[in-house]
This record gives structure tokens, C-alpha cells and sequence, in this order.
């Protein structure tokens, strides 16, 4: 669901970039109905998050969310290198290279604002996740 919305947040924001930029966007209401699917996401969201306000599944589901996003994000390097050296601005990207330029902007902002709202049991918890993984990801495979 949150990854869902995600994606939502994306597509809004490739059209609103193409539109700046007198890319042809497919439909005139195309905006318009990325900006719809974006707010009822986000009721999904929060509907689904305060199902959790009262139990310890709204900690873990962030914590998830943040292993998750740190995961997506440890691959940005390779996946935008090629684009990166070419150095172009937002209109003369490919689609799929500002697709993917907004998504790494975009989970770098969801990041910030999950690990920024954690209580210090769910920061130690993020902390010990984070080194437990570091620690797998080093070891030799069997």
C-alpha cells in the first residue's frame, strides 16, 4: 500500500515535469487523475495506518517501510550512474530516467521523514536492523 503510493506520487510528478517542460502529456486530464489516485492512496494510507494507532504493527510497518526504502536506495548508484554523467536537465530526460531521478528523490524525502519521526525505542530497534543487515550483506555465501 505504501509502496502503491509511491509510485502514484511518481507518476503525479513525471506529468507535472513533462507539462513544465512542453512534453506532450497523453490527456489533458492526465495531472488530474494522477492527483486523484495520489489522494486515494493516501486515504488508503492513513485509513490503514489508523488501524495500527493503538497496537505495535504501526512501529513495525514503519520500520519495514525504512528497511525498505534504505534497500531501494543502496541500489540508486547503479541504476542512475549512466544518467548522471550524462548530466541532462528534467526536459531532456527519457521517460524511465525521470521516472527514475523523481523516485530516488522522493524515497530519499520518505526516508528522512520516517527515520526523523522515530522514538528512541524505534531508532535503537532501526539502528540494530540496519547493523544486523550490514553484517549479512557481508558475509561470504556459503
Amino acid at each position: 500500500m505504501a509502496q502503491k503510493l509511491c509510485c502514484a506520487r511518481i507518476g503525479l510528478e513525471v506529468l507535472r515535469l513533462q507539462a513544465g517542460h512542453a512534453v506532450v502529456v497523453r490527456t489533458p486530464c492526465a495531472v488530474e487523475v494522477a492527483e486523484g489516485k495520489v489522494a486515494a492512496c493516501e486515504a488508503d494510507v492513513a485509513d490503514f495506518m489508523d488501524s495500527f494507532a493503538w497496537s505495535s504493527g504501526l512501529h513495525e510497518f514503519r520500520l519495514c517501510r525504512a528497511l525498505y526504502l534504505r534497500m531501494l536506495l543502496s541500489s540508486a548508484p547503479a541504476r542512475l550512474a549512466a544518467w548522471k554523467a550524462q548530466g541532462r536537465s528534467a526536459a531532456g530526460m527519457s521517460r524511465s530516467q525521470l521516472y527514475e531521478t523523481v523516485a530516488h528523490r522522493l524515497e530519499q524525502g520518505e526516508l528522512r521523514e520516517i527515520e526523523h519521526s522515530m522514538s528512541a525505542q524505534e531508532r535503537t530497534v532501526y539502528a540494530c536492523l540496519l547493523a544486523f543487515y550490514r553484517h549479512v550483506d557481508d558475509e561470504p555465501p556459503p
